[in-house]
């Protein structure tokens, strides 16, 4: 199993176990599928955009620490990384 696979596996369980909410409801909640994490548990490859759907439902919980994938749900605009020069040009610019 590839590690960012095995930290999303990881995420999702520590969710779960913080919230108590069960499998099936997470899955419908998270993605409208209530079989998803049985499916997940025999092996299926979920999609990105699921994946992200899903980071996306924990993220709106405010328990999440980051991780695997972006945690900003999938509705939000594109994010803005600024480098090191342009983070200078703007500290010098204030």
């Amino acid at each position: 199993m590839d590690a960012w696979a095995q930290q999303f596996k990881s995420r999702v369980n520590a969710f779960l176990e913080s919230t108590g909410i069960s499998p099936t409801t997470f899955g419908l909640r998270a993605v409208g599928d209530p079989h998803l994490m049985r499916e997940l548990a025999r092996g299926r490859s979920p999609t990105l955009r699921t994946v992200d759907r899903i980071l996306a439902y924990i993220a709106a919980f405010g328990l999440d620490g980051g991780g695997a994938r972006c945690s900003a749900p999938a509705r939000a605009g594109p994010q803005v990384f600024v480098t090191g020069e342009e983070n200078e040009e703007q500290q010098s610019d204030e």
